[in-house]
């Protein structure tokens, strides 16, 4: 089953001292990021770097809603698939 969360990675600051909020997927015990276009400042985050900010996380649940539907759409197909999108039935 494929998986969804808000991930930040502190080592990535931007200059102007924010950080873009990525989706990690994770299908098959493989792990791939998802960049978005939302952005957080280090008010919006917990001292251990976990998004704090409301709205931000509740545009990722919307988004993550999103991929959801994407792969639901696939109905049984999604389990013979690697994560890159690959069958990997015979």
């Amino acid at each position: 089953m494929a998986t969804f969360k808000p991930t930040i990675f502190k080592e990535r600051q931007r200059e102007d001292k924010t950080w873009n909020v990525t989706i990690r997927f994770t299908h098959n015990r493989k792990t791939r990021y998802l960049s978005t276009t939302m952005y957080v400042t280090r008010k919006d985050l917990t001292s251990s770097f976990k998004i704090k900010n409301q709205q931000v996380l509740d545009k990722c649940d919307m988004l993550i809603r999103e991929y959801r539907k994407k792969i639901d759409g696939l109905f049984l197909e999604v389990n013979d698939m690697d994560i890159d999108g690959k069958s990997t039935a015979c």
